[in-house]
């Protein structure tokens, strides 16, 4: 079997999460339930329960993962769950992973976990770096910033967060205010296939077709590091995880219709179709036309061309109202 062998997702019929999970959607036919996630801790937290609870799967796709407190902290539980039978997938975007090649494929060395690079350069580090990137720049500059943590295929975490200290409120100088959804119920397949579309992507690679791994983890030895590192920063690890999840966060979701709009991985014709708008911009432009009454954009990036401000000027003049915070 090639290193690009197809996979494919599949749910756990059998563990608590996903039986919870499955039992509170049947009451709910044709919605899905969801949860705000608005502080960092919060979410730390509940990926940390999510990785205790799952009993078959984990699929995380990220475009940053930092390696700091947190980062070691959320690689060595996701090593723990890979230990007790859990098969771990991880994406990567390649923007990221300069330099840490062989750490990372020592992770990956482990028999239950899977890591796979997005759009790699040829040269990994340094100047040929570079001008890898600058000589390839159409194909390089394309890059996966979607974010997703999935466990049993039965709940997710989806939204604006990167994995780093500063995404979970406890880097002591700096912090980024993003927000997620945590999701169950039949939006879940829908962030699985987006994982699986970026995961069997031909711009995909295995880790270890990169690099060798840099030699092996000691999982006690890494995870016992990684709890004192982010204890020091102010996370206090739940007692009780996996019962996070099942006594706290799905009785409290909130049920309602939901889909998920996303970026495939373009093709090989895509790669030079850089002006061609993509399905999150034609649904974007497709609620902002349906607004009557009123627009909130809330943004870290606000950036509107021209025919978005002439787009703005007519919803102005029919009277709707638009805020924006940025």
């Amino acid at each position: 079997m090639s290193l690009l062998a197809m996979t494919t997702a599949f749910a756990n019929p059998d563990g608590v999460l996903a039986r919870e999970a499955a039992a509170l959607a049947a009451l709910h036919p044709g919605q899905s339930g969801v949860l705000l996630l608005d502080t960092g801790i919060e979410a730390l937290r509940q990926r940390d329960a999510l990785i205790e609870a799952a009993a078959r799967t984990i699929d995380a796709q990220y475009y940053i993962w930092n390696s700091d407190a947190s980062g070691r902290y959320l690689a060595a539980r996701l090593l723990a769950a890979a230990e007790r039978g859990v098969r771990v997938r991880i994406i990567l975007d390649d923007i990221n992973a300069a330099g840490r090649d062989e750490a990372i494929a020592r992770l990956a060395a482990h028999p239950n976990v899977q890591v796979r690079i997005y759009n790699p350069t040829a040269a990994r580090q340094g100047f040929l770096r570079l001008v890898g990137f600058i000589s390839d720049f159409s194909r390089l500059n394309r890059r996966m910033h979607n974010k997703s943590f999935t466990a049993d295929g039965a709940v997710t975490i989806v939204g604006g967060r990167n994995v780093g200290d500063e995404y979970f409120d406890l880097d002591p100088e700096m912090n980024f205010r993003d927000r997620e959804l945590l999701a169950a119920g039949p939006v879940v397949s829908d962030v699985g296939a987006g994982f699986e579309a970026f995961w069997n992507s031909t711009w995909t690679r295995p880790v270890e077709s990169l690099a060798a791994a840099d030699g092996e983890l000691d999982i006690l030895e890494v995870l016992t590091a990684a709890v004192g590192e982010v204890t020091a920063l102010g996370y206090r690890v739940p007692d009780d995880l996996p019962g996070e999840v099942v006594a706290r966060t799905l009785p409290s979701l909130l049920w309602a219709p939901a889909r998920l709009v996303f970026d495939a991985p373009p093709t090989a014709d895509e790669i030079e179709a850089s002006d061609a708008a993509q399905p999150v911009a034609q649904e974007l432009r497709r609620v902002v036309a349906g607004a009557r009454r009123e627009i909130l954009v809330e943004s870290a990036y606000f950036i509107l061309g021209d025919e978005s401000l002439e787009q703005v000027a007519r919803l102005h003049s029919a009277g709707v109202q638009i805020r924006a915070l940025t």
